[in-house]
């Protein structure tokens, strides 16, 4: 035989035979009653194994979550000594935050508002006896912009100067009739529209009655429309392919957008903080609040901490503990978020600017990715104490309503709104007698 076609014969039976050993002492292994030195024989009952290493899987991760929220307080250094001092102080907390919710690009500057539509007055929606409602877009980022609705008030009364206040909500000490211009961006839920909140098509009475409130005691109210949880299923609503993927409109942008640094929610955020860079372009002196419920509640709540423009934040159906995260939408997911935040932390982003938390119970979110439901709690009160977040007890209001202060009554709402900086000593009290405002 050729020594050629010899060595090629060996090398084609050599590992043909070490494999066949290998099989026939692991079989023997497997039969014999004494493990190989240094192991010992696998003994869990269960038939399919993967649900034991799943739940290990489980416990490690929530371990560094505990651990995490331990160690939390290591990144935060906060300066009392002054106001000035204690905002020093959070701003390093601040960028990163942002960072990590994906508000990193710049928005377009100047920001361009537009109303646009059909009819005799384009863009004109409904109108009422002291507001009217537009429809409206404005510019964001290069290439994308923003819509919703816009609530103005009508003009002042020509013979007084003043615009007509709605006499429930005259409170003593306050001047109910000052020129200064107050604008509230009130954002949806993401199973809301800006048409529901405004009262055009069917929604909550007490955000729709507040929104009318606000608007017939001279405040514009902008409302942002926002990214819905419905499936996605291409541009004609009929992709077959898509169907399969199984993924909502909000989880389809952040699988593209996260791997890029942004995020769906921070896109959200954009949208506000680019209607208050038009407010304040407009209207320098202007005060401005942020109020949402749900979904909207996280957005305005995440707003109201990166911008110190905004005076005044209302979060509704929202504020809780996020150790568990990992278990809302996947939507919600932000990566190392609970390394260095929770909702408690967030809230010390605030001060000296007003913040109300709302107990009132959140929408329930579930599909087969994820699911929340919003457990109000006291996460503030993990935080610590009222008077050292006060940094100085007279120059911040942070008010928690439990749900028998129905808080998102229109009157106690509309009464924040128009005095944000008031001190408060007894949050409680105050909110209970401001019912009867």
């Amino acid at each position: 035989m050729n020594l050629s076609i010899r060595f090629r014969l060996l090398l084609f039976l050599f590992p043909v035979v070490l494999i066949a050993g290998t099989l026939l002492g692991a079989e023997e292994a497997t039969t014999s009653s004494t493990p190989l030195p240094g192991t010992q024989f696998l003994d869990w009952p269960e038939a399919d194994l993967s649900e034991r290493l799943m739940d290990g899987a489980h416990d490690f991760v929530e371990r560094k979550i505990a651990e995490a929220a331990e160690k939390r307080a290591q990144l935060w250094n906060y300066d009392y000594a002054s106001p000035a001092a204690y905002e020093k102080s959070v701003t390093p907390n601040r960028e990163r935050f942002q960072k990590m919710i994906g508000v990193v690009d710049q928005r377009v500057s100047p920001v361009t508002l537009e109303k646009f539509g059909e009819g005799e007055i384009p863009g004109l929606v409904a109108e009422a006896d002291t507001f009217r409602v537009w429809q409206v877009r404005w510019s964001v980022l290069v290439g994308v912009w923003s819509e919703g609705l816009l609530v103005e008030p009508h003009q002042p009364d020509h013979a007084t100067g003043q615009i007509s206040v709605d006499s429930q909500l005259v409170i003593p000490g306050l001047d109910l009739h000052s020129e200064q211009p107050r604008y509230v961006i009130m954002v949806p839920d993401t199973s809301e529209t800006p048409e529901q909140l405004v009262g055009i098509a069917e929604g909550d009475l007490d955000r729709r009655e507040l929104v009318r409130r606000l608007a017939s005691n001279g405040f514009t109210v902008i409302i942002p429309a926002v990214l819905d949880r419905q499936l996605y299923l291409g541009e004609n609503g009929d992709d077959p392919k898509l169907k399969t993927a199984n993924q909502t409109h909000r989880e389809w942008i952040y699988r593209q957008a996260f791997q890029m640094g942004r995020h769906p929610i921070g896109y959200e955020v954009q949208k506000v903080l680019a209607a208050v860079d038009w407010i304040t372009a407009q209207e320098p002196e202007a005060t401005i609040g942020v109020s949402g419920w749900g979904d909207g509640g996280q957005v305005a709540f995440y707003a109201g901490a990166i911008d110190t423009r905004i005076g005044a934040t209302l979060v509704s159906g929202y504020f809780q503990s996020r150790e568990k995260i990992w278990a809302e939408p996947i939507d919600r997911n932000l990566f190392g978020f609970l390394t260095e935040f929770g909702d408690a932390e967030i809230s010390s982003l605030f001060p000296p600017r007003a913040l109300l938390i709302d107990e009132k119970p959140g929408p329930h979110l579930a599909d087969q990715k994820g699911e929340s439901t919003h457990v109000p709690d006291l996460e503030f009160y993990r935080f610590g104490t009222k008077g050292s977040l006060g940094v100085g007890s007279s120059s911040w209001s942070f008010l928690f309503a439990n749900r028998a202060t129905t808080l998102l009554s229109p009157t106690l709402s509309w009464r924040f709104f128009r005095d944000p900086v008031l001190s408060v000593e007894n949050p409680m009290g105050y909110l209970q007698n401001g019912m009867s405002a």
